[in-house]
């Protein structure tokens, strides 16, 4: 999962990847809900994407 993750981090300029999403929800205060819309995966509507 290391592994991946780096890679993932690498091929995106670190804006991708499972750290990137952990950083995005701390950012968010442990909201899952603000983090699913800060990282696109929640609609307008409120629709989760995933």
């Amino acid at each position: 999962m290391k592994t991946i993750d780096r890679r993932w981090s690498k091929a995106s300029d670190g804006k991708l990847g499972f750290s990137a999403q952990e950083n995005i929800l701390r950012e968010q205060k442990n909201d899952y809900r603000k983090m699913y819309d800060a990282v696109g995966w929640q609609t307008l509507t409120g629709e989760w994407l995933i």
